[in-house]
């Protein structure tokens, strides 16, 4: 038995929960860097391996995740937008 109006209504759960993971995820990866500068995703790789070096010189204690920059130090780095202090 095929029911549409089931399927639909899971798949639509689904893209609702990525959405919500989505609002969660801190990182820039490879694909986000390149579509932000509009790059090759080589050079973003790149570009992401050059500020986590600058990112464990400044905070040597964070851990770091293979190529993901953090949102806020991406964004106060490449000044694209002003970062609010807390």
């Amino acid at each position: 038995f095929y029911n549409k109006k089931a399927k639909k209504s899971n798949k639509i759960q689904k893209n609702n929960r990525l959405k919500e993971r989505s609002n969660y995820m801190d990182y820039y990866g490879p694909n986000e860097v390149q579509k932000i500068i509009g790059c090759k995703k080589s050079y973003a790789y790149e570009l992401i391996r050059k500020l986590q070096k600058r990112f464990e010189k400044d905070y040597p204690e964070t851990i770091i995740i293979k190529a993901k920059i953090p949102k806020w130090y991406f964004d106060k780095t490449m000044k694209n937008k002003e970062i609010e202090e807390v």
